[in-house]
Protein backbone atom coordinates (compact mmCIF):
# COMPACT_ATOMS: atom_id res chain seq x y z
CA UNK A 1 0.00 0.00 0.00
CA UNK A 2 1.38 3.39 -0.94
CA UNK A 3 0.50 6.21 1.64
CA UNK A 4 0.96 10.10 0.35
CA UNK A 5 0.02 12.55 3.24
CA UNK A 6 1.04 16.46 4.00
CA UNK A 7 2.43 17.24 7.63
CA UNK A 8 1.95 20.02 9.24
CA UNK A 9 5.64 21.92 10.67
CA UNK A 10 5.06 20.69 13.74
CA UNK A 11 4.49 16.94 12.67
CA UNK A 12 7.29 17.32 10.16
CA UNK A 13 9.51 18.19 12.63
CA UNK A 14 8.60 15.54 15.06
CA UNK A 15 9.41 13.26 12.11
CA UNK A 16 12.82 15.08 10.85
CA UNK A 17 13.64 14.43 14.60
CA UNK A 18 13.18 10.47 14.61
CA UNK A 19 14.49 9.89 11.43
CA UNK A 20 17.54 11.66 12.87
CA UNK A 21 17.37 10.00 15.79
CA UNK A 22 17.01 6.61 14.14
CA UNK A 23 18.87 6.70 11.03
CA UNK A 24 15.30 5.29 9.68
CA UNK A 25 13.86 6.61 6.68
CA UNK A 26 10.36 7.56 6.55
CA UNK A 27 8.86 3.98 5.42
CA UNK A 28 10.49 2.51 8.57
CA UNK A 29 9.44 5.37 10.74
CA UNK A 30 5.72 4.59 9.78
CA UNK A 31 6.20 1.18 10.24
CA UNK A 32 7.44 1.33 13.62
CA UNK A 33 4.72 4.06 14.82
CA UNK A 34 1.67 1.49 13.12
CA UNK A 35 3.48 -1.12 15.38
CA UNK A 36 3.96 0.74 18.51
CA UNK A 37 0.37 2.03 18.30
CA UNK A 38 -1.06 -1.70 17.11
CA UNK A 39 0.54 -3.21 20.20
CA UNK A 40 -1.04 -0.42 22.33
CA UNK A 41 -4.24 -1.19 20.83
CA UNK A 42 -4.17 -4.68 21.66
CA UNK A 43 -3.20 -4.36 25.31
CA UNK A 44 -5.89 -1.72 25.52
CA UNK A 45 -8.33 -4.50 24.54
CA UNK A 46 -6.75 -7.13 26.34
CA UNK A 47 -9.15 -8.90 29.32
CA UNK A 48 -8.19 -7.24 32.37
CA UNK A 49 -7.42 -11.12 33.61
CA UNK A 50 -4.95 -12.03 31.45
CA UNK A 51 -3.58 -8.12 32.11
CA UNK A 52 -3.19 -9.38 36.31
CA UNK A 53 -1.84 -13.11 34.88
CA UNK A 54 0.65 -10.92 32.97
CA UNK A 55 2.12 -8.94 35.54
CA UNK A 56 1.81 -12.11 37.80
CA UNK A 57 -0.75 -10.94 40.04
CA UNK A 58 -3.17 -13.42 40.46
CA UNK A 59 -1.94 -16.71 42.14
CA UNK A 60 -2.11 -18.04 45.75
CA UNK A 61 -0.52 -18.12 48.68
CA UNK A 62 -0.20 -19.14 51.97
CA UNK A 63 0.03 -16.90 55.57
CA UNK A 64 -0.42 -17.18 58.89
CA UNK A 65 -4.18 -17.71 60.23
CA UNK A 66 -3.77 -14.44 62.15
CA UNK A 67 -3.36 -12.23 58.69
CA UNK A 68 -6.22 -9.78 59.19
CA UNK A 69 -4.80 -8.80 62.54
CA UNK A 70 -1.17 -8.27 60.64
CA UNK A 71 -1.91 -8.12 57.62
CA UNK A 72 -0.40 -4.38 57.32
CA UNK A 73 3.12 -6.00 58.31
CA UNK A 74 3.12 -8.31 56.22
CA UNK A 75 2.18 -6.20 52.94
CA UNK A 76 5.34 -4.10 53.83
CA UNK A 77 7.40 -7.25 53.70
CA UNK A 78 6.02 -9.05 50.70
CA UNK A 79 6.39 -8.56 46.37
CA UNK A 80 2.80 -7.04 46.57
CA UNK A 81 3.69 -3.51 45.75
CA UNK A 82 6.24 -4.69 43.19
CA UNK A 83 3.30 -6.83 41.39
CA UNK A 84 1.49 -3.48 41.87
CA UNK A 85 3.94 -1.30 39.67
CA UNK A 86 4.54 -4.44 37.35
CA UNK A 87 0.66 -4.06 36.78
CA UNK A 88 0.29 -0.20 36.49
CA UNK A 89 3.08 -0.29 33.87
CA UNK A 90 1.03 -2.79 31.94
CA UNK A 91 -2.27 -0.56 32.04
CA UNK A 92 -0.72 3.02 31.70
CA UNK A 93 1.00 2.77 28.34
CA UNK A 94 -0.39 5.17 26.62
CA UNK A 95 0.86 6.21 22.77
CA UNK A 96 0.30 9.88 21.88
Amino acid sequence: MQINTQLNENDASKLAYIQQQTNQDVTEVVKHAIDLYYQQLQLQHKNPLVLLEQAGFIGCGEAEPNLSVNYKSVLQTSSLPKQLCRLNALTETRFL
